[in-house]
């Protein structure tokens, strides 16, 4: 249980910066919302997938693994990513496949709801109240997140 409410501000935090992505100012401070988005879509990619370690905190812990996620988009751009944004490479150097996110920023951010729709709706009754507790907790007119579509 203690871990929904990581979850749910992990996933707060990309929909907030997968939102903010069309809205930002000019750079550099562009580049810090599409940074950060790009984390929480990895992070959240790994949950879904159930991609970790031992000790990730993951989907499957919550509803099992019979539930299949498609993250189309993310998985079309991850490797590319992981070269550019998340690590210092020669990939970068190398590379021949331009990134804008001009399209691509607005499918992932779609696809990683609708697994979160999907998510939310096979979760046992044990765990309801405690993912509506920390998604209200979100919504409050005093959150950061309040003007957020999180369910």
């Amino acid at each position: 249980m203690k871990a929904v409410e990581h979850i749910v501000h992990d996933y707060a935090n990309l929909v907030s910066a997968g939102t903010l992505i069309y809205e930002c100012p000019r750079p550099p401070l562009n580049g810090h919302v599409q940074y950060s988005f790009i984390v929480q879509c990895r992070k959240l990619a790994h949950f879904f997938l159930s991609r970790g370690t031992r000790d990730d905190i993951l989907a499957s812990h919550f509803i099992g693994k019979k539930i299949g996620f498609e993250l189309k988009e993310w998985s079309t751009w991850k490797d590319h990513m992981d070269k550019h944004i998340l690590h210092l490479s020669y990939g970068r150097v190398k590379n021949t496949w331009p990134w804008t996110g001009h399209h691509e920023n607005r499918r992932m951010l779609n696809e990683f709801r609708t697994a979160w729709h999907l998510f939310l709706s096979k979760l046992p009754h044990r765990f309801v109240a405690e993912f509506n507790a920390e998604i209200a907790k979100k919504l409050r007119p005093d959150s950061e997140f309040r003007d957020l579509d999180l369910r």
